[in-house]
C-alpha cells in the first residue's frame, strides 16, 4: 500500500504514513464503513418515512376515521337498542290499558288506566253496582298484574264461593283471587274477561 500524500510505501494494516504523517486510505475507508454501519439504518428509515409521508398520513387518517366510525356506530347501535326497549314497553303498556268486561254470570268490569289507576265494577243484579278503586302494577314484563284496592270486598271469581278480597291479580286476561291459583292454573278461582274494543 502507499501513501496518498507523499507517495512511499507504507506498511500493511499501518494507519498513518511513516514519512509524511497522512492517514491511510485503508483507515479512511473502515472509519466510513463503520460509520455508515451504524449510521445507514437510521438513515434509510428516516429516508423512508419521507419518502412514503404520504401514505403514512393517509393510514393515520383512515386509523382515526375507522375508530371515530365504530365509536358512532356503538353509539347509534346503543340508542337503537334503547328506543326499541322504550317502544316495546309503551306497546306493552298500550296492550294492557283498557276495558274488560266479563260475559258470564258474575258480570264483571276492570278498567286499566296509563297513570296505573284501576278501577273495579261488580254487579250485584240487574241494576245494582259497586265500584272498587285501586292501582295495578306489575313487577316485570310477562309477570301478573296485582291489583291493589282501598276497601276490601267480597267478589265471586269463577266457580269459587264468595271470598273477601283487597287485591286480585290480572293475567292472561283473567282476574284471579290470589298467585298460588295462577301458578296451580286453578281455572276455577278466575273469571275471563274480553277486552273491549277502544271507540
Amino acid at each position: 500500500m502507499f501513501c496518498r500524500n507523499c507517495g512511499k510505501k507504507i506498511p500493511g494494516g499501518s494507519r498513518f504514513c511513516p514519512v509524511c504523517g497522512a492517514k491511510t486510505e485503508d483507515t479512511n475507508k473502515k472509519e466510513t464503513s463503520s460509520v455508515d454501519k451504524t449510521t445507514m439504518p437510521i438513515i434509510e428509515i428516516i429516508q423512508r418515512i419521507k419518502r412514503n409521508k404520504r401514505i403514512y398520513i393517509i393510514c393515520l387518517i383512515a386509523v382515526v376515521i375507522l375508530g371515530c366510525g365504530y365509536v358512532g356506530f356503538s353509539k347509534y347501535q346503543a340508542k337503537e337498542q334503547k328506543n326499541e326497549l322504550i317502544n316495546n314497553e309503551i306497546q306493552h303498556l298500550v296492550d294492557i290499558i283498557g276495558v274488560y268486561k266479563s260475559s258470564g254470570y258474575n258480570k264483571i268490569k276492570l278498567t286499566l288506566l296509563a297513570d296505573n289507576t284501576a278501577q273495579l265494577v261488580l254487579h250485584d243484579g240487574e241494576y245494582d253496582a259497586c265500584t272498587y278503586y285501586g292501582h295495578w302494577g306489575e313487577k316485570t314484563i310477562g309477570y301478573p298484574i296485582e291489583i291493589d284496592f282501598s276497601d276490601s270486598f267480597k267478589i265471586l271469581l269463577g266457580s269459587k264461593n264468595d271470598e273477601y278480597c283487597s287485591s286480585l291479580y290480572f293475567y292472561s286476561n283473567a282476574l284471579w283471587l290470589n298467585l298460588s291459583s295462577i301458578q296451580s292454573h286453578d281455572y276455577s278461582a278466575c273469571e275471563s274477561l274480553q277486552k273491549q274494543e277502544s271507540k
